[in-house]
């Protein structure tokens, strides 16, 4: 338990800086099993730049928190963090590596820098596309961060889709899809790391 305490902090640290530590050979063929941590950290809600912040700057941003609000209602942060870990758990279970509930080889940690939804530039849509930064750690029996990985699904990509606030309101399971999809598409890239 103590371990573990001191092992946050120094997460902090290295995901702050957004690096890379690619998996060593000799570690990569010694890791059979992996334990996905249940404790992922995310912030407290989403990250929204819809319309109006788009066309009004900060100003914008201020008439955007109810609807943010609302957002976060209905797909809370840790129905996200759950999202994410079954994301990763799907991924891994494409490879040689098993996941395991007790001991295992490595634990993977899930950090969720940010999630959210973003407006095109100059707000000259009602269109939002999601956004995810989610960053990837394994760390060994002793403890010692092995690898570091991380994904950045912006709303420059082509692999997720438009929507709008009232889409999202109106019909709440789009906003969970979303999520599993850009989801999805963090841990795929992630993990295709670890093989």
């Amino acid at each position: 338990m103590l371990k573990n305490i001191l092992l946050f902090p120094m997460l902090a640290l290295l995901v702050g800086c957004a690096s890379t530590v690619n998996l060593p050979p000799e570690a990569k063929s010694k890791i059979k099993t992996i334990k996905i941590s249940e404790n992922v950290t995310a912030p407290d809600g989403m990250f929204y730049y819809g319309r109006s912040a788009a066309l009004l700057g900060n100003i914008g941003m201020l008439t955007e928190i109810s609807a943010r609000e609302q957002l976060d209602k209905e797909a809370p942060p840790a129905e996200l963090k759950a999202i994410n870990v079954t994301a990763f758990k799907n991924a891994l279970s494409k490879t040689h590596y098993r996941v395991v509930n007790g001991d295992a080889d490595a634990t993977m940690t899930i950090i969720i820098r940010s999630y959210g939804f973003i407006a095109p530039p100059f707000g000259l849509t009602k269109t939002i596309k999601p956004e995810l930064n989610v960053v990837a750690m394994l760390a060994n029996k002793k403890d010692q961060i092995i690898w570091i990985q991380w994904s950045y699904i912006s709303d420059l990509s082509k692999n997720t889709p438009s929507t709008s606030e009232d889409e999202l309101l109106a019909h709440p399971e789009k906003l969970r899809a979303i999520y599993q999809l850009t989801a999805n598409i963090a841990a795929n890239q992630i993990v295709k790391t670890l093989t």
